[in-house]
């Protein structure tokens, strides 16, 4: 059996996160690796400290982004009734990681897996803007 992709797996994942002024990479750790000077090396890939799970679900949604942005049926019905500002995020995201993605590998010459982790990075901004920027939108949670 899969894993959970959804949002509930990424809050789950992410966990408290908070929300002064930006998302918490640090806390998901797809920071590139710095050398003992401080520059960030280019050949040296993202750590591994974080949250293995929130990287590992944000990594693998990232990869949706190769394909054009669309809103078919499925999704056309998954997002009746959810507030207006919450799905415009998400087309706004739709739109920018799917360019970002082919500027990365077509004109910058990454590697298809290079160009999903800066859009998974990318990712947890536009997260970070679903769950705090509107938090009047946020299901509560009873327990």
């Amino acid at each position: 059996m899969a894993a959970p992709t959804g949002s509930l797996a990424r809050r789950a994942a992410l966990g408290p996160v908070e929300a002064e002024g930006k998302a918490d990479d640090d806390q998901l750790d797809l920071d590139v690796r710095r050398s003992q000077t401080g520059q960030s090396d280019p050949e040296l890939p993202i750590t591994k400290a974080g949250n293995s799970h929130a990287r590992r679900v944000l990594v693998e949604a990232a990869w949706h982004y190769r394909h054009r942005p669309a809103v078919g049926l499925k999704l056309r019905r998954r997002r009746e009734g959810q507030p207006r500002e919450i799905v415009a995020v998400a087309d706004r995201a739709q739109r920018r990681l799917y360019r970002r993605f082919h500027r990365l590998v077509l004109a910058s010459g990454k590697t298809s897996q290079q160009a999903v982790v800066a859009i998974a990075r990318e990712l947890v901004g536009f997260l970070w803007a679903a769950l705090y920027l509107y938090p009047a939108t946020q299901p509560k949670v009873t327990g």
